[in-house]
């Protein structure tokens, strides 16, 4: 944990642009526990006081990023670009609430958090991480266990993804709405801008919702859209537009390739990928093309800031090639070009996001009373929005952050990147799991890897009890990275006259250790929790579940040793391990592979001759996971090989 001792901070002579409406002026800026205390010409600067001479310079308030997928191993990149407040719109919950913490924000320092916890979808969902809501039925118990938490672990806002069906939308935004609480979100598969005008939730994520084919841009009649946005302005339904979603494809991403060593390995692995991916397989037409949409997007942009409608600027990082910090900057000289004034656009990055999400009372403005979230420049920002690069300082929360600590961390980030790249080649060192006395079927290692990083590693194996029953353990290690904590999962499943009977979970992280422990008991599954040695709850189910997923490859070599099935239940946990049942449905393609399809998306499995998983490829939302066994052996179970 991290302490800061928080000084007396005068910033003296600096042209300051509150912001608020006030013509930009010198003044002298005090900071005291955090927070602005007086701004003005003419404030006294108290003994003891640390004072920064400024004259030449101009200081604004930290810019707040209205979307982003927030990563703790980024905070640096956030604050070093000057950004000091990111919107979150959907994480693991296993963790968010933890990095939403002031402690944990102070450790790097990084920006303060505004969240939705999990994003809310329906099937298939975007990610593996979101709390899936098939219909309008399950909308209010997926907001029960959003809204019925203690104050550490209450979301700000409620998002939702495309995948949700047109009535659970509705209803969500409905009872949204009666928790005086905010809805933002893609405008759902199926939906028309009618529908968004009609339902009204509080923002619309990107551009998509206007051509709702991607061909339709550049030819797309922006006049014939001037009732709808003039609908969306009165009924305040405000955009982030991210513009540089498309204008990143109009471009190569020579000028950001350095931008890599900044990243975790995984991150940097997904970037390239992604680049390669593009190379490959798009020419001076496709970018000539991405261009023209970039064109009408921007013409749409001005249109919509010209009705009133309110626009939020975001960077959507990390997704490929929108950089944490750097790509904030980017989309505000988007709108910039589009021919929004840059003093509209410096608000818009400033006071007009905090606005939209409730956090006007906290920062956004300079004025006293407000957290003390600042940025130092060493050019005029009205000039130019480019010149929000020209960083001379920082400050968070009340922290100096001067040119040589900025770069110093830099220095510092680009190093852990880099061990953290080297580590992750070699075999990471994982204590075999627990199993019971029997004779060993298999044992073997695996790694699962995203865009060629490994990002988990796992020792398993089976063994036959005296009594007749198999067991399947594994022990599932996911490396930290950054600010990540260590994982370290164990799953021990006992099958009985080839079913499911028991299961044991646990769950180990640097701050916690969660069990969860299952047994199938007078015709239903009974579910104990304990976080930390303290009971958490007994659920239950009355469906005699398949497996258990978590993610172990045991679960795949229990599912095709036992499972008969071509239709069966699965006990999942999603929101920091609560009970869930999934229906999956297995076929074999003619290659052999075994295929599960699931809520969360499809999963091939390729089984080698002794009955041990050696290659499973998981579809996530847009990504690709895979896992390869690395070592296996024992006699294995007879017949079960696919090619």
């Amino acid at each position: 944990m991290t302490t800061w001792i928080l000084e007396v901070v005068a910033i003296v002579g600096a042209t300051v642009h509150t912001l608020d409406g006030a013509p930009a002026a010198p003044a002298t800026v005090l900071i005291e526990d955090g927070k602005l205390v007086a701004i003005g010409a003419d404030v006294p600067v108290p003994d003891g006081a640390r004072r920064i001479e400024a004259a030449g310079l101009h200081l604004m308030p930290g810019l707040i990023d209205g979307y982003v997928g927030h990563d703790p191993d980024q905070d640096w990149l956030y604050t070093q670009a000057g950004t000091t407040t990111v919107v979150d719109h959907g994480n693991e919950l296993s963790r968010i609430f933890d990095q939403r913490l002031p402690r944990a924000r102070d450790g790097a320092p990084g920006p303060w958090i505004v969240t939705a916890g999990a994003v809310i979808d329906g099937v298939p969902p975007a990610t593996n991480a979101a709390l899936v809501t098939p219909d309008e039925n399950a909308v209010q118990g997926t907001l029960k266990t959003l809204i019925e938490q203690d104050a550490a672990q209450r979301v700000d806002f409620f998002a939702y993804q495309s995948s949700l069906s047109l009535p659970a939308w509705k209803k969500l935004v409905e009872l949204v709405h009666a928790q005086k609480m905010k809805a933002w979100g893609t405008l759902p598969k199926g939906a028309t801008l009618a529908d968004l005008c009609q339902v009204a939730p509080d923002g619309l994520l990107f551009l998509d919702a206007f051509a709702p084919s991607g061909d339709d841009w550049p030819n797309l009649d922006l006049a014939k859209l001037d009732a709808t946005i003039r609908e969306l302005a009165a009924k305040k339904i405000a955009v982030v537009p991210l513009l540089r979603g498309v204008g990143r494809l109009a471009e190569t991403p020579e000028s950001q390739v350095g931008e890599l060593e900044y990243l975790s390995p995984a991150f940097a692995g997904r970037w390239a990928a992604e680049w390669e991916l593009r190379r490959r397989n798009t020419d001076a037409g496709y970018r000539s093309k991405a261009l023209r949409v970039l064109e009408k997007q921007r013409a749409l942009v001005k249109k919509l800031f010209d009705a009133g409608v309110t626009l939020v600027p975001a960077s959507g990082a990390p997704n490929p090639w929108l950089s944490p910090g750097a790509g904030l900057v980017r989309e505000l000289v988007e709108w910039q070009i589009a021919g929004i004034p840059t003093l509209a656009v410096l608000r818009a990055a400033t006071s007009g996001n905090a606005d939209a999400f409730g956090l006007a009372e906290r920062c956004g403005r300079l004025a006293p009373g407000l957290v003390a979230d600042l940025v130092l420049l060493r050019s005029d920002p009205e000039l130019a929005v480019a010149n929000l690069t020209a960083i001379e300082a920082v400050v968070v929360r009340g922290r100096y952050l001067g040119r040589a600590e900025l770069d110093e961390k830099r220095a510092q980030l680009r190093a852990r990147q880099q061990a953290a790249l080297d580590a992750a080649t070699q075999p990471l060192k994982i204590d075999p799991p627990e199993v019971p006395n029997g004779v060993a079927v298999l044992e073997g290692y695996a790694e699962t890897a995203t865009d060629g990083v490994r990002t988990a590693g796992e020792r398993w194996a089976i063994v036959q009890e005296a009594g007749g029953a198999t067991v399947f353990s594994g022990r599932r290690v996911v490396p930290g990275a950054g600010g990540h904590l260590d994982v370290d999962l164990q799953l021990v499943q006992r099958v009985v006259d080839g079913a499911l009977e028991s299961f044991s979970v646990d769950l180990r992280t640097s701050k916690h250790q969660l069990t969860v422990r299952g047994v199938w008991v007078v015709d239903q599954f009974r579910v104990e929790r304990k976080l930390d040695g303290v009971h958490v709850d007994t659920q239950s189910t009355n469906e005699r579940i398949g497996a258990v997923d978590l993610e172990s490859v045991t679960s795949y070599m229990l599912l095709s040793r036992f499972e008969r099935r071509a239709k069966f239940p699965i006990l999942r946990f999603h929101a920091a391990l609560e009970l869930e049942v999934a229906r999956w449905e297995r076929t074999q393609d003619p290659q052999g592979w075994l295929l599960f399809r699931t809520p969360s998306g499809g999963r091939a499995v390729e089984l080698d001759a002794k009955g041990a998983l050696s290659r499973l490829v998981v579809q996530q939302g847009t990504r690709q996971l895979e896992t390869r066994n690395l070592a296996a052996s024992g006699p294995g179970f007879p017949n079960l090989a696919t090619k």
